[in-house]
């Protein structure tokens, strides 16, 4: 499918004249029609505020890109790239807050023992802190993989 057949359908599909599409994107009607006679392109900006608004890369996103629709493919790597060079900072620090919070999950243990020994509800509600803890970790770490996996997944499309 080339790209302006997917404008063509985004447009559409989300109820929208040629000025209303136009509107939402900041260029004018004339410039959409266009794009969709596929006289012009939409440079790479305009294809990236597309993506973004609507939301246009999930019509296709495991799908390879062949020579119709390379520059689609190409707009969206691009916003691709960028998204996962931000997620990156994010990617590193939730790291860092499941492995610290795997180590401090041990904290409400040690000091309960180390403090009350026989106060039964004491040491439950503590491995209860604890499991919290050890679950918030694991979460973290496996929610940040799990997305940099996807990102990963997405930019091996040729």
């Amino acid at each position: 499918m080339l790209l302006s057949e997917k404008i063509t359908e985004l447009r559409k599909r989300n109820g929208l004249s040629q000025e209303e599409f136009g509107a939402e994107i900041g260029v004018s009607r004339q410039a959409v029609s266009k794009w969709e006679m596929a006289q012009t392109t939409p440079d790479l900006n305009k294809i990236m505020v597309v993506i973004i608004i609507f939301a246009l890369w999930k019509l296709t996103p495991y799908k390879r890109f062949s020579e119709e629709n390379v520059e689609l493919g190409f707009g969206v790597r691009g916003v691709v790239e960028e998204y996962k060079k931000s997620f990156e900072h994010t990617f590193l620090l939730g790291i860092i807050f499941g492995v610290v919070s795997l180590l401090a999950a041990v904290i409400p243990m040690m000091l309960i023992s180390t403090l009350d020994k026989e106060n039964n509800a004491a040491i439950i509600i503590s491995a209860c802190i604890m499991m919290l803890i050890f679950a918030f970790g694991i979460s973290c770490i496996v929610y940040v993989v799990m997305i940099n996996q996807g990102y990963k997944r997405i930019l091996k499309l040729k």
